[in-house]
């Protein structure tokens, strides 16, 4: 608001000088100051020489969002690939499939393959670690563990989990002496440490054929003992063995 005045003569200043001294004059201006300060927040200033009275807005944007805090992304630990060390050493249960539940010739991705209803366990013994996501000491790190160990006696018989042929027999680096089985349409079987072999390269072999007998510990597990290491790829890709090998 500015209250201006033209001036034309001293007796109109005079007269001016005495409505700008009138009390009721000073409460209207300091009530507007007063009202514009607690309406709106605003600086108010003064003149000493004229009756003027300057609102200085200070706006802000009505019902501004908040701000979004962002989280920091999580620190891995030192040679992990995926987790931090505080997570659990399985992400989600596993569950065995028996004889029924097992899935059978069509139901794999690829359409028609193997049948999984036939097969059996590679060796006798419990399943002492499964498919999951945990601490591998042997790496000091955290990763899938992508097979099955099964605990058994040295020398325990090894057979082939379902039919098909000898693909492979090497020495891993991480598991020991290896035995690969192609069962068609993508699907291979592992099995290591085996030693005392009882096939050859390009052999078939029905389910329970015996492939050799379980070795020593393999080196990227030797902590846990006497085991056979078992996995299951279907198109290069682990796969969890429970959900289709019958423990039987």
């Amino acid at each position: 608001m500015n209250l201006r005045f033209k001036l034309g003569s001293r007796e109109e200043e005079s007269k001016l000088e005495r409505v700008r001294q009138h009390p009721a004059v000073k409460v209207m201006v300091m009530g507007l100051a007063v009202a514009g300060l607690v309406s709106l927040g605003q600086f108010v200033w003064l003149s000493n020489n004229a009756t003027q009275v300057k609102i200085i807005a200070h706006q802000e944007t009505e019902n501004q969002a908040p701000p979004v805090l962002v989280k920091e992304p999580v620190e891995l630990p030192e040679g992990s690939p995926s987790a931090p060390a505080d997570v659990p050493l399985e992400i989600y249960p596993v569950q065995a499939m028996t004889g029924e539940g097992a899935p059978s010739q069509g139901d794999t991705a690829g359409g028609a393959g193997p049948d999984w209803s036939k097969s059996q366990a590679p060796v006798r013994g419990p399943i002492t670690a499964g498919f999951t996501f945990g601490y591998a000491a042997f790496f000091d790190d955290y990763r899938l563990h992508s097979g099955l160990d099964y605990t058994a006696p040295k020398g325990s018989p090894v057979t082939a989990v379902l039919g098909g042929t000898v693909e492979a027999i090497y020495d891993h680096k991480l598991f020991g002496p290896m035995i690969t089985v192609s069962h068609g349409e993508g699907w291979k079987s592992y099995y290591a440490p085996v030693e005392e072999v009882e096939v050859v390269l390009g052999q078939r072999v029905e389910t329970g054929h015996r492939l050799g007998r379980l070795g020593s510990p393999p080196p990227a597990e030797r902590d846990k003992g006497t085991h056979l290491h078992f996995e299951l790829h279907q198109h290069g890709e682990p796969v969890d063995p429970k959900l289709y090998i019958i423990n039987k």
